[in-house]
């Protein structure tokens, strides 16, 4: 009989209050997937599901339009704002009190969510159930690089990797 080998945590103990309802870890013989429980005083509970109900797995890799938007609208009224303040700056008073840091700061925070809005996105077909999913995080893409590999390394080994559409 398999030992079972760990083949990757997508979600650690420290983040489980903030991705409920998502796949927290795949080993060899389960994948194992965290869901809400209202009531509780942790709020959540990991449920094992053994690998044989897994149809496939899907991985994309998301650009969410949301975040991206937010991003170019907080960057273009920091950026207007910086402008239309230099551009008229001997008409203000001399009392005024702008703050220039916050805008530059905005603009470089919209910047950051207009290009560093990417995320990985697996999703697992389980009988019995229609869809189980994880996603990154945005900002965490990098981080979450190498498991997300080897959950598509292990996935390509058994025949469950399909291509997203």
């Amino acid at each position: 009989m398999e030992q079972e080998e760990l083949v990757a945590t997508l979600l650690f103990p420290d983040e489980y209050r903030r991705q409920l309802n998502q796949v927290a870890g795949l080993t060899s013989r389960r994948i194992d997937f965290l869901k809400s429980k209202f009531g509780s005083i942790s709020g959540s509970e990991i449920i094992q599901i053994p690998l044989e109900q897994c149809t496939f797995i899907a991985y994309s890799d998301r650009r969410p339009s949301h975040i991206i938007v937010a991003g170019v609208l907080l960057s273009l009224a920091a950026s207007l704002s910086l402008y239309v303040m230099a551009t008229n700056w001997a008409a203000m008073g001399p009392d005024g009190r702008i703050p220039v840091g916050a805008l530059f700061i905005a603009t470089i925070f919209g910047l950051k969510m207009v290009f560093g809005a990417h995320r990985h996105e697996l999703t697992s077909g389980v009988n019995g159930r229609s869809r189980i999913r994880w996603r990154s995080r945005p900002g965490e893409f990098k981080y979450k690089q190498t498991s997300v590999d080897k959950v598509l390394e292990f996935a390509r080994a058994r025949g469950l990797l399909r291509k997203s559409s």
